[in-house]
């Protein structure tokens, strides 16, 4: 049998075609089955990311005349060492995190579809091949320039006061509060915040490490007269958001409206877009958009476009826990706010501009 041999010094044998027209591709049934299945147990872009993985696979073992399911060790590290020499109109070879998702997605459907003893993904030349995939590239993955709490009273201090800045204020500090992600700030419903005296309650129904939807209540303690209140910038942004239902509710057009929804559920969005008159208007906010908030809000602050386009959605979360690092908080404290399973995932998040953190060192050494 003939042996795969690459750039990763690693040596596997080369899959065998399958000459049997029927074990081309799959059909109609498998790929309904693959879908239901990715409809219900993963997360909406992680299925949009397994489903063009798992596409783009299945298309390879078709021009291959190889089997995509279930696909042998050979054939899928045959198949990501192809992709680690295929070059991309950015780059040389396709990203290694592009390779991983691909891998993930083969893993992923050969368990949800009765193969998980034989996954070709956990096999030990899989593994390996991936594993040189690794050393040759030397990938690092690109990390987002962390908006910490010094930044954040920054871009605050320049966002205007019309509508639109009062809706980026509780987005921005409620994004940086409870460190989350863009994705998590969008999905919440007007109902999940409930704003006391003293305190508030935030009730995210669903995040990436909760996808069952157990769900969370995080409580955010009140600063009355502190810029940075969480509290206050919510209370202001929701009393705005309801003012403006209530005046479509009264409007002429309200009972149209009520007609064209008749049966449907309920669940008015915490962070709209704005209408053409400033005032929020009844869509929800898209995760794109957060990242486009963020970065005007830095241009605003007078902050450089080579800074801006290290920024994101993702900055306030990692300006979170860089600002919590740097405070000396503990992890399992930090952990308690951003949710993450791992220390080592959440350390990750740690960026410190290439400073060392050496406490330890001076403290040794008694500086």
């Amino acid at each position: 049998m003939a042996a795969l041999t690459n750039r990763f010094d690693i040596t596997v044998p080369l899959p065998v075609p399958l000459h049997d027209e029927k074990n081309i591709g799959l059909n109609e049934a498998q790929s309904a089955r693959i879908r239901k299945f990715l409809d219900v147990s993963i997360s909406a872009n992680t299925k949009l990311a397994y489903d063009q993985a798992w596409n783009q696979f299945e298309r390879y073992c078709a021009q291959h005349r190889f089997r995509a399911l279930p696909a042998s060790p050979e054939v899928v590290a045959a198949y990501i060492a192809d992709l680690a020499e295929t070059p991309t109109k950015q780059n040389d070879h396709t990203p290694v995190s592009t390779i991983q998702i691909r891998l993930s997605a083969i893993g992923f459907v050969h368990d949800k579809l009765g193969h998980s003893a034989n996954n070709p993904v956990r096999d030990e030349a899989v593994i390996s091949v991936m594993g040189g995939i690794r050393r040759a590239l030397g990938e690092e993955q690109p990390q987002k320039s962390p908006i910490t709490r010094q930044l954040l009273n920054k871009l605050l201090d320049e966002l205007p006061h019309d509508d639109a800045g009062v809706r980026d204020r509780a987005l921005l500090l409620l994004g940086f509060g409870l460190a989350r992600r863009r994705s998590e700030l969008v999905a919440l419903n007007l109902n999940d915040v409930q704003i006391g005296k003293t305190e508030m309650t935030v009730k995210l129904r669903r995040s990436k490490t909760d996808q069952t939807g157990k769900g969370h209540l995080f409580s955010v303690k009140a600063r009355p007269g502190d810029d940075m209140c969480v509290v206050t910038a919510l209370a202001n942004w929701k009393s705005l958001v309801e003012s403006a239902d209530r005046k479509r509710a009264t409007s002429p057009s309200a009972g149209k409206d009520r007609e064209e929804r008749a049966g449907e559920p309920s669940h008015p969005a915490l962070f709209r877009a704005m209408s053409r008159f400033g005032t929020p208007s009844k869509a929800r906010l898209s995760a794109q958009a957060v990242a486009v908030i963020v970065k005007n809000a830095a241009r605003m602050a007078g902050i450089s476009e080579e800074e801006v386009a290290k920024m994101s959605g993702h900055s306030l979360r990692a300006g979170f826990v860089t600002t919590a690092a740097e405070l000396g908080l503990p992890e399992w404290q930090i952990q308690e706010v951003t949710l993450h399973k791992s220390p080592a995932t959440l350390r990750r998040y740690i960026r410190t501009h290439g400073r060392s953190q050496t406490q330890a060192t001076d403290a040794v050494l008694g500086r």
